[in-house]
């Protein structure tokens, strides 16, 4: 598949602006604070509150930042990032720039479907957080149950009658 249709999939999708930018270079600033006035700068992102992800490449420094806004800023946030980046700087390393920008989209695409629709492992941890606590309380219960049967026994091996509120 084209990048570029990939890219436009993955924003039409979320309605968030999915872009990569690749550059010669850069004027030289900090990075970081370069990549976040080039994103409001171009304007990039859909809707009044910009939504969007950018990923930016400098070729000269080799340098490369990822910048999210509005919705897209929730899904991907500096959590996130460093997973995304975690799975497409090894690309970038290698010069393999389209499996780069494809997994870019690929973890793009996951984080904001997950965030609408919620993650996989979520469901998963919260099954095994619900089973856990459920085997506690159970168990609980039967020591409890178990414990007050010996002690009604205990009380009618003693001959000791119950006490019962009179009226």
């Amino acid at each position: 598949m084209d990048m570029n249709k990939k890219l436009e999939q993955v924003s039409a999708a979320y309605n968030a602006q999915i872009t990569v930018v690749t550059m010669n270079e850069y004027d030289g600033t900090n990075f970081d604070a370069y990549i976040n006035r080039y994103y409001y700068t171009m304007q990039f992102g859909y809707g009044t509150n910009g939504a969007g992800v950018l990923l930016l490449i400098s070729m000269a420094e080799r340098d490369w930042g990822i910048v999210s806004n509005g919705f897209a800023g929730v899904a991907v946030n500096s959590d996130t990032i460093d997973e995304i980046s975690e799975e497409v700087v090894p690309y970038l390393s290698d010069g393999d720039y389209l499996a780069a920008f494809s997994k870019f989209a690929d973890e793009c695409d996951y984080y904001l479907n997950g965030h609408l629709n919620g993650f996989p492992f979520e469901f998963t941890e919260n099954l095994l957080i619900s089973l856990v606590l459920g085997i506690i309380f159970g168990l609980t219960v039967a020591f409890c149950n178990a414990k007050s049967g010996r002690i009604l026994k205990l009380i009618e091996y003693l001959g000791i009658k119950r006490l019962t509120r009179s009226s």
